[in-house]
């Protein structure tokens, strides 16, 4: 029983620590993960922040990592 109290605490905590850094709540698929960098490169772009470059990683992302890595 303990042990169950033990893993269930750690998981909430684990949840809690990722929500509040904005991360994915399960990261075992390479797509979840690049669609937050996605999303990230997008606010840089709205900020003014390396627009070209960062339309550029967008395109890449989006057209030839996450088709090929999307499932590992």
């Amino acid at each position: 029983m303990e042990y169950g109290v033990k893993a269930a605490t750690d998981i909430y905590d684990e949840a809690r620590f990722r929500e509040r850094l904005g991360l994915p709540f399960t990261t075992k698929k390479f797509a979840a993960i690049a669609k937050v960098c996605v999303k990230d490169l997008t606010d840089e772009i709205a900020a003014g922040i390396k627009p070209q470059t960062n339309n550029d990683c967008i395109r890449v992302i989006n057209k030839y990592l996450i088709s090929y890595f999307g499932n590992y």
